[in-house]
C-alpha cells in the first residue's frame, strides 16, 4: 500500500499526469473508509435517536375533577438493536474502543436471551404512593404477551437519576423515578405486546406493535 502511494507521488512530481494525483486522491479516500472507527455507522446499527423512539412508549394519566397528574410515564424495550445502539451511545460518551464495545455487546446478547427488560422513568402524582415494586407498593407492573400471558417481573430495580442517565433517557425529568425492570423471556420477535401499570391512583397501558 505505501509502495502504491510513493509511485504515485513520484509521477506526479515528475508533472507526467494530473490524473494520478486525482487516482491517489481516490485512493486514500477508499482507504479511509475500510479504517473502523469506534462508533461509526455498521449495519444492523440504529442511530441511538431512532432507536429510543422506536422502542419508547409513554402515557399520561390525569384526574378529571383538577387536573392532577396521577402518573407520567415512560417505558424504553430493551430491544437487542436498541441494546447495540445505547452501547455505542455509552462508548461515545466515554470514548471506549472497539474491544471494550464489542465486551459490553456480547454481555447485552447474553442478558437478552434470559430477559424482557424494561427501562421506566415515572412519577406517580404524589409522593403518598410507595415505589414500584416494594412490598407495601399501591403500583403492579405486568408485561402481556401477544398469546394472552401476564408475565410478572423477576427483578424491579430503582436507579439513581444522574447526568449520563439523562443523557441515554432524555425524558427523565428531576420529579421521577426510574427502573429497569426484567421479566422472564417471554416475548417473539414481529409479534405485539404492552406493559400494564395498574393500581389504586390509575390504571395505564403501554402497547407495542412491532
Amino acid at each position: 500500500m505505501n509502495m502504491k502511494i510513493s509511485r504515485s507521488l513520484a509521477t506526479w512530481k515528475d508533472g507526467s499526469s494530473v490524473t494520478s494525483l486525482r487516482w491517489l486522491v481516490v485512493f486514500l479516500f477508499v482507504l479511509s473508509l475500510l479504517i473502523p472507527q469506534v462508533g461509526s455507522s455498521q449495519p444492523n446499527r440504529e442511530s441511538y435517536q431512532s432507536a429510543l423512539k422506536t422502542w419508547t412508549r409513554h402515557d399520561e394519566v390525569y384526574t378529571w375533577k383538577n387536573f392532577e397528574a396521577r402518573v407520567v410515564w415512560y417505558a424504553t424495550y430493551q430491544s437487542m438493536s436498541f441494546r447495540t445502539a445505547r452501547v455505542l451511545r455509552y462508548a461515545k460518551l466515554y470514548d471506549l474502543d472497539e474491544d471494550q464495545v464489542q465486551a459490553l455487546i456480547r454481555q447485552e446478547k447474553d442478558e437478552d436471551k434470559k430477559y424482557d427488560v424494561f427501562f421506566v422513568s415515572v412519577y406517580a402524582g404524589s409522593a403518598q404512593w410507595p415505589d414500584i415494586g416494594k412490598d407495601t407498593s399501591k403500583w403492579r407492573i405486568v408485561l402481556g404477551t401477544a398469546a394472552g400471558n401476564e408475565l410478572e417481573p423477576v427483578s424491579m430495580e430503582k436507579i439513581p437519576d444522574d447526568q449520563i442517565l439523562r443523557q441515554i433517557y432524555p425524558y427523565i425529568d428531576r420529579w421521577s423515578s426510574t427502573y429497569e425492570i426484567r421479566f422472564p423471556k417471554g416475548l417473539k420477535e414481529g409479534e405485539p405486546f404492552e406493559l400494564r401499570m395498574v393500581g389504586i391512583p390509575a390504571d395505564s397501558n403501554l402497547v407495542w406493535n412491532r
